[in-house]
Order: C-alpha cells, then structure tokens, then sequence
C-alpha cells in the first residue's frame, strides 16, 4: 500500500486514516510514560524528539502512504568488501531485524534478537525515505537519509498499543542525506536529523515502520 502508484480507493483512505489514529495514540501514550517503550533508556535527547512537532518541510498528508524506514545495508560477512541492501518491507522484517541486532544497534525487550546483537557486522546503516510538502519551497518531492546502525535502537512496544502486534518504536540518531536532490538543499543536508519511527502493526501497508517524529540532532 505504501508504494501504490494507483488511485487511492475508500478501503485504502479507511486504512491509511485508521493508521494515523494509532500513530496518534501511541504517541501521547509515548509522551506520557515513554519508559513502556525505553525503560531506563531515556534521555533528554530522546525525551526531545518524542515531544517535538514534526518540520515544516515534511510531508505528512499524502493518503497512501508515510515517510517510511525502506532499506537496511549490511556487510555479507562470505565476500570481503560486499554489501547487501534489503528493502524493510513486511516480507523481509524479521530478516531485517536480525540484521539490525547483528549490526550493533542497541535491542530493548526483543528476547528473541538479544543473542544475536553480540554479533557485530561493519558497516549496517538504515536508510529512511522522506516525503517533501509541494508548499515547502523545496525543489523535489521526496529524499532520502541514513545513518549507521550503531546510532539506532529498537524497543518493544507496550501491548496497549495493540494486543496482537504492539506498535514497536525505532529511534535513529545523526541521520545525514544521502540522496543527490536533497544533498542541495541547505536547510536538510546543513543538518544531522533524529528521526522516531513506529513500527505500523496492519499487513496491508508494504513497508511497516514509519517515521512520526523527526527533529534536527544537537550539534556536538
């Protein structure tokens, strides 16, 4: 659903309108006790990012779709110098997962990835896809950003986001651009981003971790 090029019928707007009201509960569940999430993890980074509005430049109207997590790229360990980019869709998420515990990320309340994240592979980055508004004054409609996996942690979600699939939270930090239209743009390529991403628990929608906060990172 997410990548749909077609036009938007009444089922998909219900989903999409459904997803929001989720991803708006979640977040003022978030913003009231983010230790459901974070545990002792919290920090005021973080507290900063869960609270902060959404910038003026993206896009988060479109009916058929988010800004959305598209690709993790990690080292093939068999072949010196060889990299894999995996689209993060529902298909490919519990592979994505493992990679993502093996790539030095930091993993809260996955029981079953924890072992896994003693193996570190070099070189794992995230790559987030971000939708332009037309009002912006920005010269392209969309970009993308990354980061290595070691500025990234995953968490659990709390089951009252949902009993069957909580809604997990990822958070990036340092995130830089990496696509060639908007490495021109000043007021995103002059910044490092930390983006918050909530993991969206519908099977309809292809990719399922989408961005809801996105705040530029402190300068150190």
């Amino acid at each position: 659903m997410d990548d749909s090029s077609g036009p938007i019928t009444p089922i998909m707007w219900a989903r999409t309108e459904e997803a929001r009201r989720q991803i708006r509960y979640a977040v003022e569940l978030m913003c009231e006790d983010p230790s459901l999430w974070f545990g002792d993890m919290m920090s005021s980074r973080l507290w900063s990012l869960i609270t902060s509005p959404l910038p003026t430049f993206l896009d988060y109207s479109l009916r058929e779709k988010f800004p959305f997590l598209d690709t993790i790229t990690y080292q093939d360990l068999s072949k010196v110098d060889t990299f894999v980019h995996t689209d993060w869709s529902r298909q490919n998420d519990e592979l994505c997962e493992l990679a993502f515990a093996r790539g030095g990320a930091t993993v809260i309340g996955y029981a079953r990835l924890m072992d896994d994240a003693a193996f570190q592979r070099a070189g794992t980055r995230l790559r987030v896809q971000i939708d332009i508004h037309p009002n912006s004054g920005i010269p392209c409609s969309w970009g993308n950003l990354w980061s290595p996996l070691s500025n990234a942690l995953l968490a659990r979600g709390p089951p009252q986001t949902c009993p069957d699939y909580p809604w997990d939270a990822m958070v990036i930090y340092d995130c830089e651009v990496c696509s060639t239209d908007l490495s021109n743009v000043p007021e995103i390529a002059g910044y490092k981003w930390d983006i918050l991403l909530l993991k969206n628990c519908d099977e309809e929608f292809q990719y399922p971790w989408h961005v809801v906060k996105m705040r530029s990172a402190p300068i150190s």
